[in-house]
């Protein structure tokens, strides 16, 4: 709770709670410029914000406060006002780059959604370079790749990593199994980062995260090799969704981040999902019924298309 001493008596200028009485907003969430704390319930009339700026030499530094009228805001720089954690780095690089990115997020998410059963070997190509673009580029961006990395290095490990994807989009398509489980479980993991976000986050735990969406994936993965024609339907759907959603979310804003969330909670920077999410969930799902709803429907109209023909044998031969 913030007191304001004036004028011989006590004026207060927050709740009781720093969390539930207080609106956190980043500055520019596609640059490193701090953070905004407004408070309220305080006393009527009055107003205090705090607005702490990136400075990650000092953990408290250049602290002002400025008044008009009732209205009081303190200003300082601090390691707190800066994004925490180097996975961070990757977001900020896509943030930055948010409008190619949202073309393939988009489109490519749409193709997995509506033809994931139609165009099967083509959707576990793209499968094989999503998984090795993605393992890339957490990789080095979890290591040695900082949030003020220029953005065409990032270009150049993408690049990088697209030829690794399309080495292991050709192995998918050649071990249909394998590229089968890998498929499904990584659908499977859209729904752990879905569920986690919207329900889960509160474990405030980044193995309970790993262990949580992890656990998704290999369930799907596994169920894939024995029930392969609907698990694929619905796992590709689900992830076709997950990342055409996403996609929107980088440029329409206020989509949660399910990698940073558990960092942000720690550093109280949030306390809370935006409820804005749940709207993008809500079109997840819907996203996701039409494409199951599609997929089933070419599924009746085709049924000489057997894309899981390969898989079929192999299960017939085991």
């Amino acid at each position: 709770m913030a007191i304001l001493v004036k004028d011989g008596a006590c004026v207060k200028l927050s709740g009781g709670d720093p969390f539930k009485n207080a609106n956190f907003e980043v500055n520019n969430e596609d640059d490193n410029n701090g953070i905004d704390i407004l408070y309220n319930e305080g006393d009527q009339g009055y107003s205090f914000q705090v607005d702490i700026s990136c400075n990650s030499d000092y953990l408290f530094a250049n602290n002002f406060l400025t008044s008009d009228g009732n209205s009081y805001v303190a200003s300082f720089s601090s390691s707190t006002g800066c994004k925490n954690g180097q996975i961070s780095a990757l977001w900020t690089w896509f943030k930055s780059n948010k409008w190619p990115m949202f073309v393939v997020f988009l489109l490519g998410g749409l193709v997995i959604t509506f033809f994931g059963r139609k165009l099967f070997k083509p959707v576990l190509f793209i499968t094989g370079i999503i998984m090795a673009t993605s393992l890339v580029m957490l990789i080095f961006y979890s290591t040695f790749l900082k949030s003020d990395t220029k953005s065409w290095v990032g270009w150049v490990v993408l690049a990088s990593s697209l030829l690794l994807g399309c080495l292991l989009g050709y192995v998918f398509v050649k071990i249909v199994r394998l590229g089968a489980f890998c498929l499904a479980a990584w659908g499977g993991f859209s729904v752990g980062l879905l569920l986690f976000n919207a329900f889960a986050y509160k474990m405030n735990s980044d193995v309970g995260f790993w262990c949580f969406t992890l656990g998704f994936a290999l369930v799907f993965g596994v169920l894939a090799l024995c029930f392969f024609d609907h698990i694929l339907i619905h796992a590709t759907a689900i992830l076709g969704s997950f990342m055409a959603i996403y996609g929107i979310g980088l440029v329409a804003g206020k989509y949660t981040n399910p990698f940073t969330i558990v960092e942000l909670i720690k550093h109280g920077q949030m306390d809370s999902i935006d409820p804005i999410f749940y709207a993008y969930l809500a079109g997840n799902i819907a996203l996701y019924v039409l494409g199951v709803l599609y997929q089933y429907n070419h599924k009746r109209k085709n049924p000489d298309h057997d894309p899981y023909e390969d898989l079929r044998r192999h299960r017939h031969r085991y």
